[in-house]
């Protein structure tokens, strides 16, 4: 398998999110039986069908055998409302029988609008040793809770794991787990996210006392670009007036970003703030730790990205500061990104932004770089993260994987399997099939009748 002109390069050197590196790690997270996949299924678009079932099916990584698939519901109003999950194959032994082992089954709540207020997982028969009946036992049950409040919302995610003291589910004294709160402006721009671990003094879950680990408040310009991020450690605790979420709560670090001016609106600066400056105030040039410079080619493309760490004045932005790392990207001729690189040490020359700068990192581990393989389609068929090889050069021929993972789609454009493989096989040659699998799943799309609807669930 080779480079081909219509192959993309990211580089996981920049803090920069790649789409597709956060894509393959969802698919893998959920090949690993991670129940975060079960919790994020959402509404379907609406197609005209009123049968519609999609199975998707995870792998052992080790025996390449099935471990268990789930199959999703709707109703004969295009509403998505539950999934059932099959852990065996029956008595005749061939998976996706009539016959397959049920391990339980979720009932989604759907409100009119078709916005997913929660589910109950329910994972064994009740007395009457029937499923989907009114006492199938309730393993878990997931709320999502909106309140409008202040001008704009508020979104609690609750996850209950028992039903407590009183033996009900959904009353005051249900154990939970740790969950998030999201506020959000009324025009949908976020205020805050919080990530609360556990039951506050009052020993109830689901209420404000509840322990925060952090959170995050979000500061927006009058064009709607996030000018400041403040972050609050929780271990910090509460402010003095021992409230959770308020303005008095000890700052972890802030985070402030500058944008051009003009009809586009890029940015050019970001600031790291771990502490107030010298005068003892916040928002101050004298208490930035680190920062980042961008620079845009004539399209507005951001072609460079630049860290520093603030000298030893204390003053960001002067002649002290010294360079710690910077990202290049390249674009196709329709702009689209074609290649990313970071770099993180000066050359042999001693000079940074020169041609012997080199991605060696500062630790130990071995550099390497992403690289994504499209089709015809602009479909990501190849996933490559590899090692440089001896030349310290990335993207020649003895660069070395470190793994790979292949997607298949149909027809239509939907993902119908991915494998990811993190070592070759007995054979000793990667690209081969006995390459060492580390994630597998298939999936089974349905579509409507005319073949013109995709179903689209994670």
């Amino acid at each position: 398998m080779t480079n081909s002109n219509n192959s993309k390069a990211i580089s996981t050197g920049s803090g920069k999110t790649a789409i597709l590196a956060a894509m393959v790690s969802t698919l893998v997270s959920a090949c690993g039986i991670s129940e975060k996949s079960d919790e994020d299924v959402t509404t379907a678009p609406l197609i005209p069908n009123a049968s519609i079932v999609y199975r998707d099916m995870f792998y052992d990584p080790v025996t390449k055998q099935p471990s268990f698939y789930r199959q999703f519901r709707w109703d004969d109003t295009y509403t998505f409302t539950g999934a059932d999950r099959f852990n065996a194959p029956g008595p005749d032994g061939i998976w996706l029988t009539s016959d397959d082992v049920l391990e339980g089954w979720y009932s989604y709540q759907i409100a009119a609008d078709k916005t997913n207020t929660g589910y109950i997982y329910y994972t064994g028969k009740g007395a009457d040793n029937a499923w989907y009946t009114a006492d199938d036992v309730i393993f878990r049950t997931h709320t999502v809770e909106y309140i409008d409040s202040d001008g704009g919302r508020y979104r609690n995610n609750k996850f209950r794991i028992d039903a407590g003291a009183d033996g009900t589910w959904d009353t005051a004294d249900d154990v939970g787990q740790p969950y998030y709160e999201y506020r959000r402006h009324q025009n949908g721009a976020m205020v805050s996210a919080a990530y609360r671990t556990d039951a506050g003094p009052d020993g109830l879950w689901f209420n404000d006392d509840d322990t925060v680990d952090y959170s995050y408040y979000y500061y927006f310009d009058s064009n709607g670009n996030l000018e400041k991020e403040t972050a609050h450690w929780g271990a910090d605790g509460p402010g003095a007036d021992g409230l959770w979420l308020t303005n008095d709560d000890p700052i972890w670090y802030q985070t402030y970003r500058h944008f051009s001016t003009g009809p586009t609106q890029v940015l050019t600066r970001e600031e790291l703030v771990y502490s107030v400056g010298l005068d003892g105030l916040w928002n101050n040039v004298d208490g930035i730790t680190y920062y980042y410079n961008y620079l845009y080619n004539g399209d507005n493309l951001q072609t460079r990205r630049i860290g520093h760490w603030t000298g030893p004045d204390g003053i960001a932005y002067n002649a002290d500061d010294t360079v710690t790392n910077y990202q290049t990207y390249d674009y196709t001729s329709n702009g689209d990104m074609s290649r990313e690189l970071s770099y993180t040490a000066a050359g042999a020359d001693g000079n940074w932004f020169t041609h012997d700068d080199t991605n060696l990192p500062s630790g130990t581990y071995q550099p390497a770089y992403s690289h994504v393989q499209y089709n015809d389609q602009d479909l990501p068929v190849y996933y490559f993260y590899n090692y440089f090889g001896p030349d310290g050069l990335p993207f020649t021929a003895d660069d070395s994987p470190a793994q790979y993972t292949k997607f298949d789609y149909d027809d239509y454009g939907n993902i119908v399997s991915f494998v990811s493989h993190d070592a070759p096989g007995p054979d000793g040659i990667w690209f081969t099939d006995d390459d060492r699998s580390n994630g597998w799943a298939t999936y089974i799309p349905i579509y409507s009748e005319d073949q013109s609807g995709k179903i689209e669930i994670f």
